[in-house]
């Protein structure tokens, strides 16, 4: 170790850094803070006494053999209790694959039990109105997250105005697969809305792992009651930054005929029947001794009611409805009897059909 070079507590020298005006403002807040917590330790009582504090510290870990990747890999784990409480382990590749079909769900929106649990962990460990607090909370979640191994960079800039109460922040993430990113950017944008967080503006990069929202807090951030419906109204502008007709269009084909099945109104049609031949022969329902498909009479008409074409009235006596206008596709629904007569016989009884 080499021989100790501080001769004298009295400051005698001043050294001039450079350093960033937002790391200033930072440093000023935190030492604010922290004398108000400890108004008897000297190291809080002015700017250069922390840095003195901070730079004789450090020196000293570094001369005993410390390494900084040190202090990285020495996190706080205060949170994994809550945390792993609504977790489970899973491979991520296969994961990522489960989330894929389920891009553009707004079933966020219906944990409101686990939301509102987030919500009640952050209060008890920061002060709205303490913007250091809450950026001392911040690095705990990302320590947390980032022990996870699936994000790359989880970051949160806050932006103040004099003499308003509101704050403005943006919130950037980076995580290794795509459709967990977005799910993740969904799961944010819901929870910023019931912590009381409004999200003015979303951004996800071309390869889907880089996301990045425009945040402001409003009335509700400091608002201690739960007012779960104005926090889910919240919740659900937010979501829409998101999961957007915008959004959709810009994504694969799949995504959009997915919303689209929903609407009954909305019929799928083929420019050729023999792609609809192609599709029932892949799906064994031609032959009725294929051993695989139970009830082949009813899982026929659900073929055809997923297309809407019809709609099933009553599945033991094999009733349904032809829903499909008769006028301009007189071809599709001569392939129905067509098809359905191979297999049963039809009956009609005013505009009731049945397979017998």
């Amino acid at each position: 170790m080499s021989p100790k070079r501080y001769l004298s507590n009295k400051k005698t020298k001043k050294q001039t850094i450079s350093i960033y005006p937002e790391l200033k403002k930072e440093i000023l807040e935190f030492c604010q803070q922290k004398a108000i917590e400890n108004p008897n330790d000297p190291v809080y009582k002015s700017i250069s006494s922390f840095y003195t504090y901070v730079m004789n510290e450090f020196l000293a870990y570094l001369e005993k053999g410390g390494d900084l990747t040190d202090l990285y890999n020495s996190r706080d784990s205060s949170l994994d209790p809550f945390y792993d409480k609504f977790s489970y382990k899973s491979f991520a590749p296969i994961f990522e694959e489960f989330l894929k079909p389920n891009r553009y769900e707004t079933s966020d929106l219906n944990l409101s039990y686990f939301l509102l649990s987030v919500r009640n962990l952050y209060l008890k460990n920061f002060d709205p109105y303490n913007l250091t607090q809450f950026k001392g909370f911040f690095q705990k979640l990302k320590s947390h997250f980032e022990n996870k191994e699936l994000v790359r960079n989880f970051k949160f800039d806050i932006k103040t105005e004099k003499q308003k109460r509101n704050v403005k922040g943006v919130f950037e993430m980076s995580i290794y697969y795509k459709n967990i990113c977005f799910e993740n950017a969904k799961y944010n944008a819901v929870f910023f809305g019931y912590l009381g967080v409004k999200v003015n503006k979303v951004e996800i990069s071309k390869d889907g792992i880089y996301s990045r929202m425009e945040v402001e807090t409003t009335d509700l951030f400091f608002n201690p009651k739960s007012l779960r419906a104005e926090r889910r109204l919240l919740a659900e502008g937010n979501l829409k930054r998101i999961i957007n007709l915008n959004s959709i269009l810009e994504d694969e084909d799949f995504y959009l005929w997915t919303k689209l099945a929903m609407d009954k109104d909305i019929y799928i049609s083929f420019k050729n029947l023999d792609e609809i031949i192609e599709i029932i022969t892949d799906m064994g329902f031609i032959s009725q001794s294929n051993g695989i498909l139970d009830n082949v009479l009813l899982k026929q008409l659900k073929f055809f009611e997923k297309l809407h074409w019809i709609k099933i009235n009553n599945e033991e006596d094999h009733s349904f409805n032809i829903i499909i206008p008769e006028k301009g596709h007189e071809k599709e629904l001569k392939f129905l009897q067509e098809f359905l007569s191979k297999s049963s016989k039809i009956t009609q009884v005013g505009d009731n059909y049945y397979l017998e």
